[in-house]
């Protein structure tokens, strides 16, 4: 688990390891700042190919593994 503070609040990342030096925890942070947080799009920036679930309202993002 990995907070990301952004202008739009703090977000919880789940099931990657993210370090803010990252360039992917970058990419994440403008995503989530720029409300594109759809999952095609977040694969594509990241490389992750399984499911991701993001839920806006408990502000977190979960990397599936399966």
């Amino acid at each position: 688990m990995r907070k990301i503070e952004t202008a739009r609040g703090s977000w919880t990342i789940y099931g990657i390891n993210l370090i803010p030096s990252d360039s992917i925890y970058q990419k994440i942070k403008e995503s989530i700042e720029q409300n594109r947080l759809e999952q095609r799009y977040l694969q594509t920036i990241t490389g992750h190919r399984n499911p991701i679930l993001v839920d806006p309202q408990d502000r977190s993002i979960e990397f599936l593994s399966f």
